[in-house]
């Protein structure tokens, strides 16, 4: 059995891999992290170390994550959190999950290319242990990673906004071997069905295996990261019943239900799902905007546009918050605003927006019979 909890988790991992919140922006290059080939050495923990980590992550992903994994280290700190010493055939059972999954993990990270990492903060726990957080913006979308060290080395990698970690899988590997001992006949084995068929974007036998799955396991954070991913990629998906239920009787908040939310026009929930984050990363520009985002949408414009411009302030090498504050400004026929940060936009980062790009905004039309674009068009002239 445990060949099928390995594979069943490696499904798992890899069907959950998501890098966004169902939504996006205008892609704009970012020039936070440059490519550094001969850094300096930095002090352990320090926010050095760890800009030097996101630069290492950028120049090669898949090296940059291994050359800091080592299982042993893993395993250590398992059995500290365990407050367990395991004997020799338990230390090496576990070495070779840990190894399946960070795999897994690392794969799951790999097929998400041409992305950018940034660090944007860190814990420092001990002189041995620390927490620190990164995110990956791709193509307009973002993700952040919550990862954790040991001596220097990473124990841990925790997607925040699937609520997916190495760890969280091996204790989930537990509980399933532990539910299958007192319930043979649960159809537990449905799990690895249901994560296959999300993987594949097979919906429909995704929906059959859900339903199917033992109860105890249909609200496991790795089971809701795999439905929010299928709404992600399909929103006119039709969600499985018991999930809906289960969303309006217990409205729960976490990163992995913004999208549901946003779309349902629950923005308090939407935006209390964001503000689950550990408050570093809430505090980061690029979950900053997108609070601002869901409280114009929620008819906040106010409070939205002072969100924005304080992202804005606080990050002006950031592209996320001009992007935001443009179609705030153009919806709100704010156009000497709209005039300033097009141009900002175009000399910064090098970005133009089209007759195109502006009709995408609900008042882009309006916009386009104004003096101020006029004037931009000769800017850019």
């Amino acid at each position: 059995m445990k060949a099928f909890y390995i594979l069943a988790l490696s499904l798992m991992l890899s069907a959950c891999a998501s890098n966004d919140t169902g939504r996006s922006v205008p892609s704009v290059s970012e020039t936070n992290n440059p490519v550094v080939k001969n850094q300096e050495p930095a002090e352990l923990y320090s926010d050095r170390y760890f800009v030097n980590y996101a630069n290492a992550l950028n120049q090669h992903t898949e090296n940059a994550l291994r050359s800091k994994i080592v299982e042993a280290k893993m395993v250590e700190k398992l059995e500290t959190d365990l407050a367990f010493t395991f004997n020799a055939n338990q230390r090496a059972n576990v070495t070779q999950l840990l190894s399946s999954l960070t795999d897994t993990s690392i794969t799951a990270i790999l097929a998400q290319p041409g992305g950018s990492w940034k660090y944007v903060d860190s814990d420092v726990h001990t002189k041995q242990q620390a927490t620190s957080y990164y995110r990956f913006t791709l193509d307009g979308t973002f993700a952040y990673y919550e990862i954790s060290w040991l001596d220097g080395h990473i124990v841990d990698i925790f997607n925040l906004f699937t609520g997916v970690g190495i760890s969280d899988s091996f204790d989930l590997v537990i509980d399933m071997e532990q539910y299958r001992k007192t319930h043979p006949n649960s159809g537990i084995q449905r799990m690895g069905d249901f994560f296959e068929a999300v993987r594949q974007a097979s919906y429909t036998e995704m929906l059959f295996a859900y339903n199917e799955i033992p109860k105890p396991f249909q609200q496991k954070p790795l089971v809701l990261a795999g439905l929010m991913k299928a709404y992600i990629n399909q929103p006119s998906l039709v969600m499985p019943r018991s999930f809906v239920v289960y969303m309006e009787k217990h409205q729960p908040v976490h990163p992995r239900f913004y999208a549901y939310y946003y779309d349902n026009q629950q923005f308090d929930l939407a935006i209390e799902s964001l503000k689950h984050f550990p408050e570093t990363v809430v505090k980061d520009v690029r979950v900053q905007v997108e609070i601002g985002n869901a409280l114009y949408e929620s008819g906040q414009t106010e409070k939205a546009e002072d969100y924005l411009v304080n992202a804005l302030l606080k990050a002006p090498s950031e592209p996320f918050g001009y992007i935001w504050l443009l179609g705030l400004s153009i919806d709100t026929k704010q156009y000497q605003q709209t005039e300033l940060i097009l141009k900002v936009l175009y000399d910064r980062f090098d970005t133009r927006y089209s007759k195109t790009d502006l009709l995408t905004f609900d008042r882009g039309e309006e916009y386009l019979k104004s003096a101020s674009y006029q004037r931009y068009k000769q800017y850019l002239n």
